[in-house]
């Protein structure tokens, strides 16, 4: 009778561990779904220079940003940061 219940637990254990594989299939179909947004090359490390100067950019012109700029668009405000950081940086980025 003891083997039968370790036949039982034993079989048990297998199902989960099948359904596991089967949410990790999921998972993996999901995040291949996703994968243009999460590959490393659409990720952009910056410097701790082009942070310094992003961050005085953004907090010197807070006001601007929120009091001076009619609408919801801040596409020219952040193509204005992007500018700026790029002069003074050396680099490439858009805004």
């Amino acid at each position: 009778m003891s083997s039968n219940n370790t036949n039982t637990t034993s079989s048990t254990s297998r199902d989960p561990s099948t359904s596991s594989q089967h949410r990790t299939d999921n998972a993996e179909s999901l995040s291949n779904s996703t994968s243009p947004r999460s590959t490393s090359t659409d990720r952009v490390e910056w410097t701790d220079e082009q942070t310094a100067v992003l961050i005085e950019q953004r907090r010197s012109r807070n006001y601007k940003y929120y009091y001076q700029i009619s609408g919801r668009s801040r596409k020219k405000f952040w193509r204005s940061v992007a500018e700026n950081v790029n002069n003074t940086c050396g680099c490439n980025y858009t805004g």
